[in-house]
C-alpha cells in the first residue's frame, strides 16, 4: 500500500519540524515531499533541516518555490498542491495509491495512517459518501452529521472540514480540478481561494463528504 505525503510549507520553521519529526516516527514508510513555497525569515534554519531530512533518506523530496516564481500567486498551498499532482502523474499507478495534503502546523500522533486508511477502505465509508479522512480536528469546527462506525473506528462525518491533512485516493484528487491559486469570486466578492473550501464546495455536489477519526489523532503543535 503506497503512501505519498504533500506538505506545504512557508517560514515557521519550529511548526516545520514538529510536522515532519512526526510524520517520520509515526509514518515511517510513506513518502513525504516538501514543497517550500517563499520562505524567507525562516529559511536558514528549514535548509539546514531540509538537507538533515535529505541525506538520512526521511524525506523522498524537497521542492523549493522562490516567490520571484511566483508573481500573480495568491495561495502558494494550491500553486504547490499542482505541481505535486503533476509529478503524482508521472508515476506508475502502484506508486500513487493514497496522496495525504498535509499543511507544516500539525503534528501527528502513532497509528494515524492506519486509522484513516481503514476508515477508507471500510464498507461504511462507501454508506456514507465519505471520500476523504482526516486524523485532525480543530478550529474552525463545522456541523457534524454524527459519529459513525467504520469497521473498528469512529469517525464524524461531515461536509465541511479545514484541509490540515486530508487522506484520498489519488483517482478522486484527480476526478477534481486543482483549486485555483489566484483570487476567485467567493460568496459574491474577489476573495482569495482556500483549499478546503474549493473541495468541499465540489463536493456538495456529487453528495461526498469528510470523515474525522473520533478521537483525533493529530493536533496543533
Amino acid at each position: 500500500m503506497n503512501v505519498r505525503i504533500f506538505l506545504s510549507v512557508r517560514d515557521r520553521a519550529a511548526c516545520t519540524l514538529g510536522c515532519v519529526e512526526s510524520l517520520i516516527e509515526t509514518a515511517p514508510d510513506a513518502a513525504i515531499h516538501i514543497f517550500d513555497n517563499g520562505s524567507e525569515r525562516d529559511f536558514p534554519q528549514l535548509h539546514l533541516y531540509y538537507g538533515r531530512w535529505l541525506k538520512a533518506g526521511e524525506v523522498a523530496q524537497v521542492v523549493f518555490n522562490r516567490s520571484a516564481a511566483m508573481p500573480h500567486v495568491y495561495w502558494s498551498k494550491n500553486w504547490a498542491w499542482a505541481q505535486f499532482l503533476a509529478l503524482m502523474d508521472l508515476l506508475p499507478e502502484a506508486e500513487r495509491e493514497y496522496l495525504v495534503m498535509v499543511d507544516n502546523d500539525t503534528v501527528f500522533e502513532k497509528g494515524w495512517l492506519d486509522a484513516s486508511l481503514q476508515v477508507l477502505n471500510s464498507p461504511q465509508a462507501r454508506t456514507h459518501g465519505v471520500q476523504v479522512v482526516s486524523a485532525y480536528d480543530g478550529v474552525p469546527m463545522y456541523e457534524s452529521l454524527g459519529v459513525e462506525s467504520f469497521g473498528a473506528r469512529k469517525a464524524d462525518v461531515r461536509t465541511k472540514l479545514v484541509s490540515r491533512c486530508w487522506l484520498a485516493r489519488y483517482e478522486w484528487w484527480r476526478s477534481y480540478d486543482v483549486p485555483e491559486c489566484v483570487p476567485v469570486i467567493r460568496d459574491g466578492a474577489t476573495d482569495y481561494c482556500p483549499t478546503d473550501w474549493w473541495y468541499w464546495t465540489h463536493m456538495a455536489e456529487r453528495g461526498e463528504r469528510f470523515a474525522v477519526l473520533a478521537p483525533a489523532l493529530a493536533h496543533d503543535p
